[in-house]
């Protein structure tokens, strides 16, 4: 089976890289938090603090990755409109 240069496994074991964020390993063998690239697609809708309605809270955590902006779970369900 295809192996990634010194096992990714290994590298990210004690790395925590929080919600919405995978650990992801550098071309020099360091590990690296990164956004969450693809979440799982269950479907357990959250409501944003942003007033946003999530997929999960996978999405919820990696949309607020990706922009940079702190955004919590408001509570489980849609957002009322």
């Amino acid at each position: 089976p295809w192996e990634e240069p010194r096992s990714k496994s290994k590298i990210c074991a004690n790395v925590f890289c929080g919600a919405g964020r995978e650990c992801a390993v550098t071309e020099k063998g360091e590990p690296t938090c990164l956004c969450i690239e693809q979440c799982k697609p269950h479907k357990r809708p959250v409501c944003g603090s942003n007033g946003k309605t999530y997929l999960n809270h996978c999405e919820l955590h990696r949309d607020a990755c990706l922009t940079g902006s702190k955004i919590q779970v408001d509570y489980d369900g849609h957002c009322k409109e």
